[in-house]
Order: structure tokens, then sequence, then C-alpha cells
């Protein structure tokens, strides 16, 4: 019985180093990270991830609020209002920061006053009056190749990026 036990012992010992080594060497990856072949049959990530409280909904609302509305700004800054409202050519461009916009309103719109006021009791205020205008001004101006609204959004944009800047990290929990 003894004997039994040792060879199953070794045995174990030799799929736990292989399932090791398979692990360590055998990766899966994304842009942002790699994890273990074995880590993503058991858990489709990391296993220290598992461990790792996950961001909340409004967070991953305003992180994809700023990720879009950085898309659209990059279009504009890139191409021009007048171009992008004019060329045919950059009808596609057009096209994606009518989206972006889309994607940033229906996110930043969708954050509660009371989880932003956590932060910053100011920041509902300056986020609802500027950014959320700002990106539904964006919207229904690229939508409808509107320059007063794009215009309109500008302002109410450069507006809350002035806002933020001027707060110092501390300022601003979460």
């Amino acid at each position: 019985m003894k004997a039994l036990i040792n060879k199953m012992s070794v045995a174990l010992l030799i799929l736990l180093s292989a399932a090791f080594v398979a692990n360590t060497f055998i990766r899966v990856s994304t842009p942002e990270r790699s994890w273990g072949i074995i880590e993503n049959v058991l858990w489709g990530k990391p296993f220290l991830e598992l461990f790792v409280p996950q961001p909340s909904d409004n967070l991953k609302r305003w992180k994809a609020a700023v990720e879009s509305s950085e898309k659209v700004v990059n279009i504009i800054q890139k191409y021009g209002v007048n171009n992008l409202l004019a060329k045919p050519e950059l009808a596609k461009q057009l096209e994606i920061a009518q989206q972006e916009s889309e994607n940033a309103y229906m996110n930043s719109n969708a954050i509660p006053r009371n989880y932003l006021a956590e932060s910053n009791q100011e920041l509902p205020q300056a986020f609802f009056s500027d950014f959320v205008d700002a990106m539904d001004y964006w919207r229904r101006g690229f939508a409808g190749k509107n320059k007063a609204l794009l215009d309109e959004g500008r302002t109410h944009y450069n507006s809350y990026i002035i806002w933020i800047n001027s707060k110092d990290r501390n300022e601003l929990k979460n």
C-alpha cells in the first residue's frame, strides 16, 4: 500500500511539474498582458487577478466615456471640423467620430451623480453641464453635419478640460 501511495505521489508531482512548465512556457497573450495556458483553461485570466477587486460598472463607464471622447478629439484635431463636414473622403472618420461621441454620451450619462460626488462635490455639475453636454452636442452635430452644434460641443469640452485640469489629484478621489 505504501508503495502505491509513493508511486501516486511521484505521478502527481510529475503532473504538477508538467502543468507548471506548460503554464510558464505556453502563454495566452493580449496587448495588455499574458498568462499561462493552464490559468486560461481554469479561470480565463491570470490566477492572481482572481484576488484583485474588479472595477465598478460606473468606473468602467467613466473610462469608456473618456476613451471614446479622446478618440473624437483626436479625429477633430487630425482632420478639422470643416474638413470632416465638407470632404466626402472623410466620411468614414465622420462616422467614427459620431459613433464614439455616441458611446461617450451613453456611458457618461449613465454615471450616477452621487458616484461622481464621492470623488469631488463639484464634479457632478462640471461633468454633466460640460462633458456630457459636449458629447451630446458632438453626437448630434456629427449625425446632422451641424457645425454650430460641433462648435458648442468643443466649447463645453474645453470648459470641462480646463476645470478638471485645475484640480489637484488629491482633490479627486477614486
